[in-house]
């Protein structure tokens, strides 16, 4: 019996180890009253109070299409030069996130000032880090989820806050990460009171010469 017992509190013991606690949202409050984006999102959330979205649930970063990247090379040069300005930089600027190439393909015109959009229907976020010369998809979004801003908490974390569409409505989530543990954290309010009636458009864009009514 006393074997039984010490094996249960063995096995009991390795998985919390095993186990990354979940962050606390609401000490991620600072950066919804600072950070310009991350405020902006907030407003357009009815009744947006932090601690109404609660844990839901985790996921491991998905490391699919990692390899190398060449920073001198021309291509990498014209990414960076196209969406630079749509990239969420950790403070130090070792990397960067970035949720818009998968699903938004930027081109100049020649002769013009305005760039041309061309959108795919799924979304995903890519994590780039410039220090170790390589890149990672570590999340796929689909078609109905997106991502709407991402910004950095830490050199080492960082938070996403989207919404998923249901057809009629917009229902906000916000992701936490940290890309030591390689493990992004779901947060969700309940009900449908905080859900946006229309499409949001990140002032980031703003920054980039592209119709409106294209984003």
């Amino acid at each position: 019996m006393h074997f039984r017992i010490i094996l249960l509190l063995l096995f009991l013991t390795l998985r919390s180890v095993g186990q990354v606690k979940p962050p606390d949202l609401l000490q991620t409050g600072r950066q919804f009253q600072h950070n310009r984006y991350l405020r902006h999102w907030a407003a357009t959330i009815p009744g947006f109070k932090l601690d109404e979205f609660k844990y839901q649930d985790e996921a491991k970063f998905e490391e699919v299409g990692c390899g190398p990247i060449d920073a001198g090379s021309a291509d990498f040069r014209e990414y960076i030069s196209l969406y630079q300005p749509l990239l969420s930089y950790s403070a130090d600027s070792a990397r960067f996130l970035d949720f818009y190439s998968g699903e938004v393909a930027l081109k100049r015109t020649p002769g013009k000032k305005q760039l041309e959009v061309l959108r795919d229907v799924d979304q995903t976020l890519l994590l780039t880090d410039m220090k170790r010369k390589n890149s990672c998809r570590i999340a796929f979004l689909g078609s109905r989820t997106r991502i709407e801003e991402a910004e950095w908490i830490s050199d080492s974390r960082f938070i996403c806050v989207g919404t998923s569409y249901d057809g009629e409505s917009f229902h906000p989530f916000i992701y936490l990460s940290d890309i030591k543990a390689k493990q992004i954290f779901h947060y969700l309010p309940e009900g449908k009171a905080n859900d946006r009636k229309v499409k949001y458009i990140s002032p980031k864009w703003t920054k980039l010469h592209v119709p409106r009514e294209e984003l």
